[in-house]
């Protein structure tokens, strides 16, 4: 009577879900048969666990370790794996229910991360931050997958936010310059693209304490005068997801996943929440495909390639 209760109560939760808007805090419990507060697993530990509309995904952390269970596949994700769960993980108002070996599989060792040459690899890059409200949200899910992305900073922000840039340096995510002020470039002088890369440096090297190597220049406008005055390597990228223009979660997602292969660089940015919400979807996604989220200069280093100044990098082919 208790697990047909249990499985009707799940379908009732799950359906719940898609109505749901916001993201809350969840106590979770455990064990169908009792319904019993997991103290002994989530409680005891000390770790908390949140809820996530629209991503579906119920997030545990503790001690700086991220786990995140994907509730509608019954899969648990952490490191860039998959892990099978008993039993469906189930939300409804402010409980969740979750299989028993979800605790072990979120809390094991980690394992040390390894970029494989031979396994393929795309690169998601930002422009245009950083900016909290977004940027701090899609280092989470990257935090939580054991992935990275590349971000192309601009000056002005990296003053506004100077934490979430320290955090994303902190994460290990690869950090490029998109100047001061984003202006067009091949409209500038050679003393003001100068001016506009010094800047950025310098800020950058006033909050972490080192500048940036790589170009993205806005746009992705540039010319010969732009390669040799900036003298560093210009990334620019082979698959754009339009973000700016669609503002639409699904579309962003299926421009990027529907159209990527290994050495892909895909273009998004980080001031538009819309393409945050893409991000929580597509990261998972991009992972069961089999492909390693890495930045720019781990896939040049993996594929064999050297980052040379002034060389435009669109992508990264074997």
């Amino acid at each position: 009577m208790r697990k047909h209760f249990f499985i009707i109560f799940c379908t009732i939760a799950i359906c719940a879900i898609s109505v749901l808007s916001m993201p809350f805090s969840v106590y979770a419990y455990v064990d169908d048969s009792q319904m019993r507060p997991i103290t002994e697993a989530f409680g005891e530990i000390g770790a908390t666990v949140e809820y996530k509309y629209p991503e579906d995904t119920l997030t545990v952390k503790k001690d700086g370790q991220t786990a995140v269970m994907k509730l509608r596949s019954r899969l648990l994700y952490r490191d860039g794996k998959s892990y099978q769960l008993d039993r469906e993980v189930a939300v409804y108002n402010d409980r969740a229910y979750v299989s028993p070996d979800a605790v072990t599989k979120s809390f094991g060792a980690l394992p040390e991360r390894v970029v494989d040459p031979n396994k393929p690899m795309v690169c998601l890059t930002f422009d245009d931050g950083p900016y909290s409200p977004v940027t701090d949200s899609i280092l989470d899910v990257l935090e939580a997958y054991n992935s990275k992305a590349t971000f192309f900073v601009t000056g002005n922000m990296i003053w506004q936010y100077p934490e979430t840039y320290k955090r994303t340096y902190e994460l290990g995510m690869g950090l490029g310059s998109h100047t001061y002020y984003h202006p067009h470039l091949p409209l500038c002088t050679w003393d003001q693209i100068v001016s506009e890369l010094d800047m950025t440096n310098q800020v950058s090297e006033a909050v972490i304490g080192t500048g940036l190597g790589m170009l993205r220049p806005p746009h992705g406008e540039s010319n010969d005068m732009v390669r040799y005055a900036a003298g560093v390597p210009i990334i620019k990228w082979n698959v754009d997801t339009l973000d700016w223009l669609y503002l639409n979660c699904d579309t962003i997602y299926h421009r990027a996943v529907d159209n990527i292969s290994d050495g892909d660089i895909v273009l998004m940015h980080d001031l538009l929440d819309v393409t945050n919400q893409a991000v929580w979807i597509m990261v998972p996604a991009l992972l069961e495909q089999g492909y390693q989220l890495v930045t720019v200069p781990e896939m040049i280093t993996a594929k064999g390639w050297t980052l040379d100044a002034g060389v435009e990098y669109y992508c990264v082919k074997p």
